[in-house]
C-alpha cells in the first residue's frame, strides 16, 4: 500500500468516526431530552390538561347558546303542563250511569245485528254463546263479589277492581277475556291479609273461582262457586283450558269476548273509582290497593305517563336543536380541532339540562315543604330522566375526547425531537 492509498483510507476512517461520534452525541442528547421529559411528566401532563380546558372553555357565543338552551328547557318545564289536558274528577260519571248503559246496549245491538247479517249463527253448549257474551246476558264474571268471604277473600266492596285482574287496563285483555269466556273471576290475593304466602309472587299465586247462579238463603243470586285453577290443572279444569274449550265449541266467542271486555272497561274507566294502575296488582297487590284507595287510577297514571313521555321527547328534541345551532357557529379558522368544538356543544346541552332540572327540583322541594300536595304531581320526571341520561352520556363523551387529546399531545412530546411542550 503506498502513502496516497494509506492517507485516503485514513481520511475515510476519520470521517466514519466523526459520523459515529456525531450520532452518539445526538442520541445522547435525545436520551437526555426524553429523560428530562419523563422527569417532568406530571408538569407536562398538567400543561396538556390545562390546554384542553382552555380550548374547550366557553367564549361569548357559547355563553349565548347556553342561555338560549336553558331558557328553552325552563319554558318546557313550566309552560308545557298548561297545554296538557287532564281528565278532571268533576267529569266522572256514576257507576252504571244510564247514558253509558244505553250507549253500550246500542253498541251490543249493532254488533249482533251486523254479525248475524254476515251469517253468524248461535251455537249453544257448555259455555256462554257469543250473543250472550256481547249482550251481557251472563254478566261479567270478574265483577261478582258475593261469596268471596266464604273463601277468606276480602274484595273491598266498590274497590274490588284492584284485585280482579279482569279490570286491569292491560292484563284485563288476557285475564278478563278468559273470565268472560268461562264465567269465572281471577284475583290477585293480598299478602297482608294472609291470602297468600309470598308478597311478590302474584303471577303464580293468582286465584280463580267459578261464578255460579243458585239459591243463597231465600234468594236466587250469582256468587262465587268452587275454586278453579287459573293456568293448568291435572283434571283439565282451569280458566284458560276452559276458555280454549269454549272456543272449540265456537271460535266466534273470542271476538265477542274481546268486544265485551272493551265495553266493560269503558263503562268503568270514567267512574269515580276508575280502573287500577296496570300490572301493579300482579306485582304487589297490597301496594296497588293502597294507591287505588287514595284515588290514583288508570286515568291519572295515563296522564302522568303521557306527560313524562311528552316532556322527555321535547327535551330530547330541544337538545338536538341546540347542538345543531351551536355547530352552525363552528369556524374552522378559529377552531382548528372540530372534535374539541363538539365537546363545547355537549357541555352546553349538559349544563342547560342541569340548570333547568335543578331549578325544578328546588322549587318542587320548597313546595313540598310548604305542604303543597300538587308539588310532586307537577315535577318534570321526563326532563329529569333525560338529564340523567345526558349526564352519563356527555360526561363519558367529554372524558373520552379528553383522554384522546392528552394521549395525542403526549405522543407529540415524546416522539417530536424538535418540540418540548
Amino acid at each position: 500500500m503506498d502513502r496516497q492509498e494509506f492517507l485516503k483510507r485514513r481520511k475515510i476512517l476519520a470521517q466514519d468516526a466523526d459520523l459515529l461520534f456525531s450520532k452518539i452525541e445526538k442520541n445522547s442528547q435525545e436520551e437526555g431530552r426524553v429523560i428530562n421529559v419523563l422527569n417532568n411528566a406530571s408538569v407536562l401532563l398538567d400543561d396538556i390538561e390545562k390546554d384542553f380546558e382552555k380550548r374547550t372553555s366557553f367564549d361569548k357565543t357559547d355563553v349565548y347558546v347556553l342561555f338560549l338552551s336553558t331558557a328553552l328547557q325552563l319554558l318546557r318545564i313550566y309552560v308545557l303542563p298548561k297545554f296538557q289536558k287532564k281528565f278532571e274528577d268533576g267529569n266522572r260519571v256514576t257507576h252504571n250511569d244510564p247514558k253509558i248503559k244505553k250507549e253500550l246496549a246500542e253498541k251490543a245491538d249493532d254488533y249482533v245485528t251486523r254479525k248475524k247479517a254476515n251469517g253468524w249463527t248461535v251455537k249453544k253448549g257448555k259455555y256462554p254463546t257469543w250473543e250472550d257474551i256481547v249482550r251481557g246476558n251472563t254478566g261479567v264474571g270478574y265483577d261478582k263479589t258475593k261469596g268471596a268471604k266464604d273463601f277468606g277473600i276480602k274484595m273491598h266492596g266498590g274497590l274490588h277492581r284492584v284485585k280482579a285482574l279482569g279490570h286491569d287496563p292491560i292484563l284485563g285483555w288476557i285475564y278478563g277475556v278468559a273470565n268472560i269466556l268461562t264465567n269465572t273471576i281471577t284475583i290477585a290475593p293480598e299478602y297482608l291479609l294472609g291470602e297468600k304466602e309470598h308478597r311478590y309472587m302474584s303471577l303464580l299465586s293468582v286465584k280463580s273461582y267459578q261464578i255460579v247462579t243458585g239459591r243463597r238463603g231465600k234468594r236466587i243470586e250469582t256468587f262465587w262457586g268452587h275454586p278453579i285453577s287459573t293456568y293448568f290443572s291435572f283434571s283439565k279444569e282451569s280458566v284458560f283450558y276452559n276458555a280454549f274449550e269454549s272456543l272449540r265449541e265456537d271460535k266466534k266467542r273470542l271476538l265477542a269476548a274481546v268486544f265485551a271486555q272493551g265495553n266493560h272497561l269503558y263503562s268503568d274507566k270514567y267512574t269515580p273509582e276508575g280502573l287500577p294502575v296496570p300490572f301493579l296488582s300482579l306485582i304487589d297487590t297490597d301496594k296497588a290497593f293502597e294507591i287505588y284507595k287514595k284515588g290514583y287510577d288508570w286515568l291519572d297514571f295515563k296522564y302522568d305517563v303521557q306527560m313524562t313521555m311528552t316532556s322527555a321527547s321535547i327535551a330530547v328534541m330541544l337538545n338536538n336543536i341546540i347542538e345543531l345551532i351551536h355547530l352552525y357557529f363552528y369556524n374552522p379558522n378559529k377552531e382548528s380541532d372540530f372534535k374539541l368544538y363538539t365537546v363545547k356543544s355537549h357541555k352546553i346541552v349538559l349544563y342547560s339540562n342541569l340548570l333547568a332540572t335543578s331549578s325544578d327540583v328546588i322549587q318542587t322541594a320548597i313546595r313540598s315543604c310548604l305542604n303543597d300536595t300538587n308539588a310532586l304531581k307537577t315535577f318534570d320526571l321526563g326532563g329529569f330522566l333525560v338529564t340523567l341520561y345526558r349526564l352519563i352520556k356527555d360526561v363519558h363523551f367529554i372524558r373520552k375526547v379528553k383522554e384522546e387529546f392528552i394521549l395525542r399531545e403526549w405522543e407529540n412530546v415524546i416522539f417530536n425531537v424538535n418540540q418540548i411542550l
